[in-house]
């Protein structure tokens, strides 16, 4: 069984930008991920193109480790190479559930 790292200390979001063409489902994120060779999807929350906010993985967990800041943020999976209006809302509304701010570039 494996089992993954939890985060000590949380700084605060940080978002990573990934354009899509097509909608995939959190399970076919994942076994992407798994197919480059990853233990699991690596981000927190997928925020769509539409706004809506998706679960990843668990949020105590360390963010896939080749980003940024992974072992201290709260890491989303943006679908779009910037942020819409409706993603803009729903990223405000998760700030303010999480209780923290956008960090990083």
């Amino acid at each position: 069984m494996i089992i993954f790292k939890t985060r000590e200390a949380t700084d605060g979001i940080r978002l990573h930008f990934r354009p899509t063409k097509e909608y995939l489902t959190v399970q076919e994120l994942e076994k992407q991920a798994k197919r480059d060779g990853k233990f699991s999807l690596g981000f927190h929350f997928i925020l769509r193109k539409n706004g809506e906010v998706e679960k990843g993985i668990n949020i105590d967990m360390l963010a896939d480790p080749v980003l940024e800041g992974a072992a201290t943020s709260v890491y989303v999976l943006v679908e779009t190479a910037q942020l819409n209006d409706a993603q803009q809302h729903a990223l405000k509304k998760l700030t303010h559930t999480l209780n923290l701010s956008i960090v990083g570039g």
